[in-house]
C-alpha cells in the first residue's frame, strides 16, 4: 500500500514539473510574442512620425514657396512703379530742359 501512494504521489510530482516547464515555456512564448508586439508597434509608431514630419516639411515648404513668389510679385510691381514714375518725373525733366534752351536761343 505504502508502494502505491508513493508511486502516486512521485507521479504527481513528476506531473506537476511537466506542467511546471510547459507553464513556463508557455510564459516564455507569451513574453517574446509580446516583444515583437512591442517592437511592432514602436516600428509603425516611427514609421507614423517620419511619414507626419515629412507632410509637415511639404507643407512648410509650400507655404515658404508661395511666401517667396508674393514676395517676388509685390517687389516686382514696387520697381515698376518706381520705373513708371521715373520715366515720367525724366520726360518732363527733359521738356523743362528743352523749353529753358528754347527760350535761352
Amino acid at each position: 500500500m505504502a508502494k502505491k501512494e508513493l508511486d502516486l504521489i512521485l507521479e504527481t510530482e513528476k506531473k506537476a514539473e511537466t506542467e511546471i516547464e510547459e507553464a513556463r515555456s508557455k510564459a516564455r512564448e507569451l513574453l517574446d510574442k509580446a516583444d515583437k508586439k512591442a517592437e511592432e508597434i514602436s516600428t509603425e509608431s516611427a514609421k507614423k512620425a517620419e511619414a507626419r514630419a515629412a507632410e509637415m516639411v511639404e507643407k512648410a515648404t509650400k507655404n515658404a514657396d508661395l511666401a517667396l513668389e508674393s514676395a517676388v510679385k509685390e517687389a516686382q510691381e514696387a520697381i515698376d512703379r518706381v520705373k513708371a514714375s521715373a520715366s515720367q518725373e525724366f520726360e518732363g525733366a527733359v521738356q523743362l530742359v528743352i523749353e529753358r534752351i528754347k527760350k535761352a536761343v
